[in-house]
């Protein structure tokens, strides 16, 4: 298999390795003007930093300490739409999916926060009851979090990285194929060695990125298919429970 995800490497850029049959990957709703960093013009956030209570709430499901955020806090994208991540919103900063530390880290450092806390509001976990829970596709909001990142100050192939992390490993909810479930972490994590090894040599956009990783992952689940009948193989995936819940 790895083999065959590998000769899209060389050919990802002209669009030209198809083995799953998909066609055009579509991106519309991820799709938009990228955040450059720091100093874009477009993106920004709004009554940052992030400003957390003193008061930690302990999940039941989670190692880590988890903070209410004091005040609110906005970002505006690319395409200028204002994501919010209001009062109280639970966050442990940008944890990345555990499965994938090995290859990304596990990062605590500030620049992730804002990107992390508004992230948590769509789709983190204890923050079920909040406003802007699920309250747009997945894939806009992990696209959002790519954005966050940049404007936070994280370095452009570290945030495609932890993008890359978070598209293959987070939450996911709506229409979409949950056969995803039944692909063995293993096979997961080579997936994102591999998007790792691309964002190195060819620094592809984030569209292309997506399109590797929606190809990587439509082979993963045709194998898994044959081999496994249900159930998943991650015990319902990353964040457990019922895969109808994601």
């Amino acid at each position: 298999m790895l083999r065959i995800i590998s000769c899209c490497f060389s050919l990802l850029l002209l669009a030209a390795c198809d083995p799953a049959g998909l066609g055009p990957v579509a991106t519309e709703e991820g799709a938009g003007p990228v955040c450059s960093g720091q100093g874009s013009a477009r993106c920004q956030f709004v009554n940052g930093p992030v400003k957390l209570t003193q008061d930690p709430v302990k999940l039941a499901t989670r190692r880590a300490l988890f903070y209410p955020m004091a005040d609110a806090l906005d970002f505006v994208d690319g395409k200028a739409d204002v994501w919010q991540a209001p009062q109280g919103t639970l966050t442990d900063g940008a944890s990345i999916p555990p499965l994938f530390v090995g290859i990304v880290g596990n990062p605590t450092s500030d620049q992730f926060a804002q990107a992390a806390a508004i992230h948590d509001a769509y789709c983190g976990i204890g923050n079920e009851g909040g406003a802007r829970y699920h309250s747009r596709p997945w894939p806009q909001v992990h696209r959002m979090f790519y954005d966050a990142l940049r404007v936070g100050g994280t370095p452009e192939r570290k945030a495609k990285l932890m993008f890359a992390a978070v598209w293959l490993g987070g939450p996911r909810w709506g229409v979409w194929d949950r056969g995803l479930l039944d692909v063995p972490g293993s096979e997961k994590q080579d997936i994102l060695r591999q998007a790792q090894g691309l964002i190195d040599t060819q620094n592809p956009s984030v569209d292309e990125l997506v399109g590797f990783l929606s190809r990587a992952e439509a082979l993963a689940i045709a194998k898994s298919r044959n081999t496994v009948h249900g159930g998943g193989a991650d015990g319902h995936g990353y964040y457990g429970g019922d895969p109808s819940d994601y």
